[in-house]
């Protein structure tokens, strides 16, 4: 039972004694050790509260049933105890005195009650001047619990059983302790859901040197506690009963694509029960402290985030390092609209997080298949990445530092910073990197060239972490980013745009997506609506390029979604009544899976328009029955002036 459980009990003046336990028992009459006023543990615990200390000054007794002694060695001068309200472990001043079994009494006048590595226990106890038996060979039948439920701490100091588990693989090759060296061992229990709990054996124990079990079965321990782990205690070997075969976490799962892993997630929090494992290689690591708890896997169809809550984890599993992972029974979440994949969810900041796989349940989730492998990056370029290449190693070439960021380290010490990369057509990206990476304090690269990183995402802002600087080659030529002639960002409305509804009841607006953008969604009626520049002169101008950023979510098809250029309109009249209108295509746009996601088009050539004046459209249409949402963020003309 746990401690909740006693809660009734812990407000009863006397003590019954029952439940699931043999120690029925008369207070003796003219006791050798006073009594005083009866208490129980979970009263003990109300009078003791996490962090504080309680002495006892007058007679005041607890009684319980002793359901660990030190007589195996793996315990010293401690024994555990129980009643039917909980348990608590009992710091000797001497050892031996108490067993296994004995019913007893502890007046508690000069003990006192404290924790230690958050453990409650009753301190400095003399079994001959505080201890009074009343009867031996009261055993106690153990709470059968799940290792879930052990992990809430509502066992603390219990002893229970647990079935159906076993030792993890790593494990069974080895001793319960080191009794040659007397150093303790710890070994990794699971179940065959993956969940974890420890079992710590002292080097003194009298079964220190014999052989862990390899096979599944039931174990009886008492629950204890250090800090925030629960750690089992076996009394004797005999009750690790380990007689069935042992399980294979990955038996009867089926291998499936990371991408395929990432389609089954929608929002919130998702707990795969489907039987699948992935393969993948890990592209990146910790470190160099760019990445914390955390490292990024990829396969043949994109990559994902694993959260592990453990430190230095390239020690276990380094760049290059192909593993089987058991998803099954891990979580889909995300952060920032990345997809991840973790093992817990935690609170911070009043919101749920997912947090990582933990450091004990590492063997039942992850398996190394082989070490060393090389992990080629994916060559693209700033106009042509997609949402398939996140959590993926990517190559950029001909890129470089924008000029105002030059001389600056790339991190600053105080936070998390962002710097800009940009190419040479002037499409820009995010270089993120952890005021703890080993190289934040290094100043910016000045050249142009090569970037190896790791495509992640924002919200709908694409951004690459870099492993470390042997990925970073920008030791070139720079290369002179022509000034644009002509540009709108949309930061606070639709800017020099002009809006004309042709038909239908919704029109262009404006939102703060992406920093600022217009925005035309027609569902659900049928809709034509134009988004127009004003003159853009370019009389002067040649070699004319245009970049745009954009997003496309329920994509219907780009005869809805048309980008526009005339130079012969009027500038006043609607657009379907003056001037001759030209379709510009062939320049990387958002797909039907792209989603919410803006798209940089890369240079979309106006040569053809050189020394003419034009005006720029996007026509927009939809019917009752198919709507596109479309969102444009940039439009940006650059070209080379003749002057």
């Amino acid at each position: 039972m746990n401690i909740k459980r006693g809660l009734v009990a812990g407000i009863l003046i006397t003590i019954g004694f029952g439940s699931c336990i043999d120690d029925q028992f008369d207070i003796p009459k003219s006791p050798d050790i006073p009594i005083g006023t009866p208490i129980n543990i979970f009263q003990l615990r109300q009078l003791c509260p996490p962090g504080n200390i309680h002495k006892f000054t007058g007679d005041t007794s607890v009684f319980a049933v002793v359901t660990m002694d030190d007589k195996s060695g793996n315990l010293y001068k401690e024994a555990y105890i129980k009643d039917e309200t909980g348990g608590v472990v009992v710091r000797l001043k001497s050892s031996g005195g108490l067993y296994q079994g004995d019913s007893i009494y502890i007046n508690l006048k000069g003990t006192s009650l404290k924790y230690y590595r958050k453990l409650f226990q009753i301190d400095s106890v003399d079994v001959d001047r505080n201890i009074k038996k009343i009867s031996t060979q009261k055993e106690t039948v153990p709470i059968t619990v799940t290792i879930p439920e052990l992990n809430t701490f509502s066992y603390e100091s219990q002893l229970i059983r647990i079935e159906n588990v076993q030792f993890i693989s790593t494990d069974t090759s080895k001793t319960y302790a080191d009794a040659d060296n007397l150093e303790y061992g710890e070994l990794t229990l699971m179940d065959d859901l993956g969940n974890t709990v420890m079992v710590r054996t002292s080097g003194y124990a009298k079964f220190a040197n014999e052989k862990v079990p390899n096979g599944q079965g039931s174990i009886i321990a008492i629950a204890g506690r250090y800090d925030d782990q629960v750690q089992l205690m076996i009394r004797r070997t005999d009750e690790v009963m380990f007689d069935n075969p042992w399980w294979d976490p990955f038996e009867g799962l089926s291998k499936i694509t990371i991408a395929q892993l990432k389609q089954k997630y929608t929002s919130g929090f998702l707990t795969i029960a489907d039987p699948h494992y992935i393969e993948a290689l890990v592209s990146a690591d910790d470190e160099s402290g760019n990445y914390y708890r955390n490292i990024v896997i990829q396969d043949e169809t994109t990559g994902i985030d694993l959260k592990i809550n453990a430190y230095d984890i390239f020690e276990m599993f380094p760049v290059g390092t192909k593993l089987k992972v058991r998803v099954k029974g891990l979580i889909l979440g995300a952060y920032g609209g990345l997809v991840q994949l973790g093992g817990s969810i935690y609170q911070s900041g009043g919101y749920d997080r997912l947090g990582g796989i933990e450091e004990g349940a590492i063997p039942a989730f992850i398996q190394i298949i082989s070490t060393g492998n090389t992990v080629e990056p994916t060559i693209i370029n700033l106009s042509s990445m997609s949402d398939q290449n996140l959590g993926m190693l990517i190559q950029l070439d001909g890129v470089q530092f924008i000029e105002s960021e030059l001389g600056k380290p790339w991190s600053e010490s105080s936070a998390t910073t962002n710097r800009t990369l940009t190419d040479c057509d002037g499409n820009e990206i995010t270089v993120r990197t952890s005021n703890y990476a080993s190289f934040r304090g290094e100043l910016l690269p000045e050249g142009n060239g090569t970037l190896v990183a790791i495509l992640s995402k924002y919200l709908s802002t694409y951004q690459l972490y870099v492993r470390d600087l042997s990925d970073v080659t920008l030791d070139g030529e720079r290369c002179t980013l022509t000034e644009p002639f002509f540009e709108e960002n949309f930061n606070s409305n639709l800017g020099i745009f002009t809006a004309y509804s042709i038909t239908g009841a919704q029109v262009w607006q404006w939102q703060s997506y992406d920093g600022g953008c217009a925005v035309m969604n027609g569902y659900p009626n049928a809709n034509e609506d134009w988004l127009v520049s004003p003159l853009i002169e370019m009389e002067d101008m040649v070699n004319v390029q245009m970049n745009i950023r954009e997003a496309i979510n329920y994509f219907t098809n780009y005869n809805d979604v048309k980008v526009l250029v005339s130079n012969n309109y009027n500038g006043s009249s609607l657009p379907t009544e003056s001037g001759t209108w030209v379709e510009l295509t062939g320049f990387n746009r958002p797909t039907n899976s792209t989603g919410w996601t803006f798209v940089d088009s890369g240079n979309i050539d106006l040569s053809d328009f050189d020394g003419q004046n034009i005006n720029i459209a996007f026509k927009y249409t939809s019917t009752s029955s198919a709507a596109s949402a479309w969102e444009v963020s940039k439009v940006v003309l650059r070209g080379v002036s003749v002057k």
